[in-house]
C-alpha cells in the first residue's frame, strides 16, 4: 500500500481494502448464521478448537471471518503489486521458503531436544526444567542457523556482515603518537 501511496495511486489500495472490509462483514454474518444453524459445522469448529461445551463459541466466527478477510486482503495486494512491479514476488518467496524451512526444521529439532534433555536433567526441579528448555532452544537456534547457511540465505549473510563490521571490527586503527 505504501508503494502505491508514494506514487499517488491511492485508488487501488482503497478499493482492495473496501473489498476486504465488505468480505469480513459478509463472512461474519454468514459464518455466525452457519454456526448457529448447521450443527455439523458448529461441532466441527468446536472440536477443532477444543472449546466444546463452552458458551459463546459463536464469537469465534468473527475471528474466523476477520482472518479470512485479512488473508484475502494480503493476496489481493500481493497480486496487484506483482502486476504493477514485475519481479517483486521471487525474492520474497525465496526468503519465505528459507524462513519457513529453518523454522520447521529447528522447531522439530528443539522439540526432539526436549525429549532428549528430559533424560539428562531432573524435571522435578525448576532448574532442570529451565535447563531442558534452554538447551533445547539453543540446539534449535543452532540448527536453524545451519539450515539458513546451507540454503545460502542472503539475509543471514547481511546480518553477519553488519555484526562483523559494526561490533567485531576487523582492524583497529593505531593510536596517534605525537613525536617530540
Amino acid at each position: 500500500m505504501r508503494a502505491f501511496y508514494a506514487e499517488g495511486k491511492t485508488a487501488r489500495p482503497l478499493l482492495i481494502n473496501i473489498i476486504s472490509a465488505c468480505t469480513i462483514i459478509a463472512l461474519g454474518f454468514i459464518l455466525i448464521f452457519s454456526f448457529d444453524n448447521i450443527p455439523v459445522f458448529r461441532f466441527f469448529i468446536e472440536d477443532l478448537l477444543r472449546v466444546s461445551g463452552q458458551t459463546g463459541t459463536n464469537a469465534l466466527m468473527l475471528a474466523l471471518a476477520y482472518s479470512i478477510g485479512v488473508i484475502l486482503n494480503t493476496v489481493l495486494h500481493w497480486v496487484t503489486f506483482e502486476k504493477a512491479y514485475k519481479g517483486f514476488s521471487k525474492p520474497v518467496l525465496e526468503t519465505l521458503f528459507h524462513s519457513f524451512s529453518a523454522a520447521v526444521i529447528s522447531g522439530f529439532i528443539a522439540f526432539m531436544g526436549l525429549r532428549i534433555f528430559a533424560l539428562v536433567f531432573p524435571l522435578e526441579k525448576v532448574w532442570g526444567i529451565f535447563m531442558q528448555g534452554f538447551c533445547s532452544g539453543i540446539l534449535g537456534l543452532i540448527i536453524g542457523v545451519c539450515v539458513l547457511i546451507l540454503l545460502d540465505n542472503k539475509e543471514l549473510k547481511e546480518v553477519w556482515n553488519t555484526l562483523h563490521q559494526k561490533i567485531w571490527k576487523v582492524k583497529v586503527p593505531p593510536a596517534e603518537v605525537d613525536h617530540l
